[in-house]
């Protein structure tokens, strides 16, 4: 069987073209052979006879369709002989330039291209086999024959001289580009009489659903439906119109379901995946619906090919990015949800901006490649990209400062989500570090939001990640006061400062009396507290300065004030008892050598320590414990 086959196609080859080359023929006949295009002999050989094996097991398939009498679907048998004739016919379009044709365009219109050539091949005289240039003809004195022209035509042959196909001979694509036009200027001529040429196969190819075996429900179809307009039928042309409405309908109903799914939801991460999930459906809308228009309604024309496969395709490949940039967020939060990541961490954040700089790279990367895929050069995108990049470097420099400027956060680290931080006039926490600005609540509970590029030069303080927090005041006493008054208050206020469980003794505690003031002697109290939450630290301070207040008028001091205001009222002295009870203590310490200045003795210091009651005796604090 096998064997008559091989005959068979041999006979059919020499009879079309009367080609010496029959060992060639048969190896065109085989299904994995790959066609002969080193000549232009070879090209035309393994065009026609590719196509018309494909146009006769078309036929036979439509007659065992017509046999089974099937009308929604097609037999067995004419499937298996619609899938070989597929591949005959992908090796006939290989005979074909089509490297300027747009990858989403390649297969439908390189099938209309074929099967257009192929009608004016059999309607024009074809030069024998013997007077198309073969292997031995192509060397001349000047070199490689370039191109060779169907004798009587505008068709020509070009031989490439770069690419996969170096060397091969091909249908130009400049005569591809004019084929409708030459097949219009031929199509009332009549056919050559030839056993062997394809009537009416680009008519039923092109007025018929489906690739190459339409189902017998197209035949089915109204007279007035097949009219042709613009290269298309009627009925095509009304099942167009209906599956852009179907599409258009169905992703509008999937983006209120999601939405409403959406608004049920609090959760940040169930909101990107239902966003993911829109887009994945969208998607997948208009991938179902461009194959019913390329594969089904088999539309045909570079106008109507344009309007709806390529829209459909810009659809998908910007909806493709869409999904990758917000696959790439979630990555991020799934990574995040993890217990060994704090949402809150510097390095969560880092995370997230990370991740949404790979999304924009990569569905930028997407975008791109898709251009190339629907015709724009991709030199063209990339160049387009640069200058577009110049004019964009130069309108947004602040949105890049502020990039560089959250990239330089990130690796400083100065702060992290919740950190409470003072900068300029302002005070507040951290609550999201983005990859332009940083928003912080201040303690008015208002929301503000800096750029990076200001963020990462302000003179900040994160009070969050103090050990323990600074107490310090300047207590200024009346000029009244004596010395001795002075040095008693001093050692008073360092004793309480040593004796108090809530001040950090590791550090020094200072209580100095530093200068003479305008109207005041000045003493600084300086003194780590042992917190870091800043509530707790305010009710420690206030007891502080409690204690201190009680000690200077212990001292029968008083508190200075400015003022340059005149008054009559009698001053009040200081209370001479006092004064001279401090005195006194202060002479004991002299005379018994225990004077602490400039330092307590260090047995004193072991004496006091944490001698104080705190919190205070009778505080709901000191009767909780």
């Amino acid at each position: 069987m096998v064997k008559n086959k091989l005959i068979f196609l041999l006979a059919l080859a020499s009879l079309l073209f009367s080609f010496s080359h029959k060992a060639s023929a048969i190896d065109y006949a085989l299904p994995l052979a790959p066609p002969e295009r080193h000549s232009p002999r070879q090209t035309m050989a393994s065009f026609a006879t590719n196509i018309n094996m494909a146009y006769r097991l078309i036929k036979e398939a439509n007659k065992e369709n017509d046999a089974a009498e099937a009308v929604f679907f097609n037999t067995p048998g004419a499937l298996a002989k619609a899938e070989e004739a597929s591949i005959y016919f992908k090796k006939a379009i290989e005979c074909l330039d089509l490297r300027d044709t747009p990858s989403v365009y390649r297969n439908k219109i390189g099938s209309e291209r074929a099967l257009q050539l192929k009608e004016i091949m059999d309607r024009v005289p074809i030069p024998a086999s013997r007077d198309i240039p073969g292997t031995s003809d192509l060397i001349t004195d000047e070199g490689h024959m370039e191109t060779w022209r169907i004798p009587g035509t505008e068709i020509r042959l070009r031989r490439l001289d770069s690419g996969e196909e170096k060397g091969y001979y091909l249908f130009s694509s400049e005569s591809l580009k004019e084929i409708s036009d030459f097949y219009e200027a031929v199509q009332n001529m009549p056919y050559r009489d030839d056993p062997l040429s394809t009537p009416g196969f680009w008519d039923w190819y092109n007025d018929s659903p489906g690739h190459l075996l339409p189902p017998r429900w197209a035949f089915l179809l109204p007279k007035w439906s097949m009219v042709t307009v613009e290269s298309n039928t009627i009925w095509q042309w009304m099942a167009l119109f209906i599956l852009i409405g179907i599409t258009l309908l169905a992703i509008s109903l999937a983006m209120g379901f999601f939405r409403n799914k959406s608004l049920k939801n609090e959760s940040d991460f169930k909101k990107g995946v239902l966003k993911l999930c829109f887009t994945v459906t969208s998607i997948a809308i208009a991938a179902a619906s461009r194959y019913l228009i390329k594969d089904v309604i088999n539309l045909s024309g570079s106008v109507a090919l344009l309007f709806s496969v390529g829209t459909l395709s810009a659809f998908i490949w910007i909806f493709g990015a869409w999904t990758l940039f917000g696959a790439c967020s979630l990555v991020a939060d799934i990574v995040i949800m993890s217990p060994k990541v704090d949402p809150n961490s510097v390095d969560a954040s880092l995370l997230r901006t990370v991740s949404r700089l790979i999304g924009i790279f990569a569905a930028l990367s997407l975008l791109t490649y898709g251009a190339s895929q629907l015709g724009i050069p991709l030199a063209s995108v990339i160049t387009g990209l640069g200058v577009a990049g110049l004019a964009i470097s130069l309108a947004a420099k602040p949105t890049i400062e502020n990039i560089i400027g959250g990239i330089s956060l990130f690796a400083d680290k100065p702060v992290k989500v919740g950190d409470f931080c003072q900068f300029g006039d302002n005070s507040g926490t951290v609550v999201e570090i983005g990859i332009r600005s940083t928003r912080l609540r201040l303690v008015d509970r208002t929301i503000l939001s800096v750029p990076n590029a200001d963020f990462s030069q302000l003179h900040m303080m994160n009070l969050s990640r103090r050990d323990r927090l600074l107490f310090e005041t300047t207590v200024g006493l009346r000029y009244e006061t004596s010395m001795d008054q002075l040095r008693w208050t001093i050692t008073k206020i360092k004793e309480m400062l040593l004796s108090h469980p809530k001040v950090h003794h590791g550090a020094p505690v200072r209580v100095r009396f530093s200068g003479f003031g305008a109207y005041s002697l000045d003493v600084v109290v300086r003194a780590f507290i042992q917190t870091r939450d800043w509530e707790t630290f305010l009710a420690i301070k206030e007891d502080l300065l409690f204690r201190m207040a009680e000690i200077v008028d212990s001292s029968g001091s008083g508190f200075a004030f400015p003022s340059n205001t005149a008054y009559l009222a009698e001053d009040t002295p200081p209370d001479k008892d006092r004064g001279a009870r401090a005195e006194k203590e202060v002479e004991e310490w002299r005379k018994s050598g225990k004077l602490p200045f400039p330092n307590p003795s260090p047995d004193l210091m072991k004496e006091i320590r944490n001698s104080l009651d705190y919190p205070p005796r009778g505080s709901f604090e000191a009767d909780r414990d």
